[in-house]
């Protein structure tokens, strides 16, 4: 590969696991000469590995348990395109949150000064759980895997919007709806419920 693309690798780790995953990924782009992408809400460990840093500072969603990690809202598919949650709807109480969200990825550009390419996640309709808080049901919370993307469906009219636009942001992989209505009352969906370590990070 070209990049090295590396999706919040320290999330759960301890102080000790997370400095060593920040040491591989550093020793690791350095011996292959790749460029590398770091997705993380665990800045002190992550921040000397990177030269240059896209932060959001708006956007969450209700019922999020997480404070916000950006697996619920933001999403690299390549290193040029991102998709992200939109919220259209004024009367929502996520609109001016996820709009400003939308405002920042507009204003961030890639090292040769360019825009990145943005695909735009409706929301589904609201979900609540059974002391009627919302759910933080949400397609940017998709898994990319060998030669496809799973991405949580909720039996919703957006259901298909979301897939036809995240086929278009991971060409030659297989979009395969997953049915989360039981994993978002966990209060997070597909990404949430996965870990991905680079081999050899962990003793075994």
């Amino acid at each position: 590969p070209e990049v090295l693309l590396y999706d919040e690798p320290t999330s759960g780790l301890d102080p000790e696991n997370s400095r060593r995953v920040a040491d591989r990924i550093k020793s690791t782009a350095r011996t292959l000469g790749k460029a590398t992408v770091v997705v993380t809400h665990d800045y002190p460990f992550l921040s000397p590995v990177a030269d240059r840093i896209l932060w959001l500072d708006h956007g969450e969603l209700e019922g999020d348990d997480t404070d916000g990690h950006v697996d619920m809202l933001a999403r690299f598919c390549g290193t040029g395109t991102i998709a992200y949650s939109q919220c259209l709807d004024t009367g929502d109480r996520h609109y001016a949150g996820l709009v400003a969200m939308e405002k920042q990825l507009q204003a961030f550009r890639n090292r040769g000064g360019l825009p990145y390419r943005l695909i735009a996640l409706p929301l589904p309709r609201p979900l609540f759980d059974h002391a009627g808080r919302r759910l933080p049901a949400s397609y940017a919370n998709f898994l990319v895997i060998n030669n496809a993307v799973l991405v949580p469906v909720y039996d919703d009219p957006a259901d298909s919007i979301a897939l036809k636009r995240l086929a278009a942001g991971f060409p030659g992989r297989e979009i395969l709806p997953v049915n989360c209505l039981t994993l978002i009352r966990q209060y997070g969906s597909l990404h949430c419920a996965t870990m991905q370590l680079p081999q050899g990070i962990l003793d075994t």
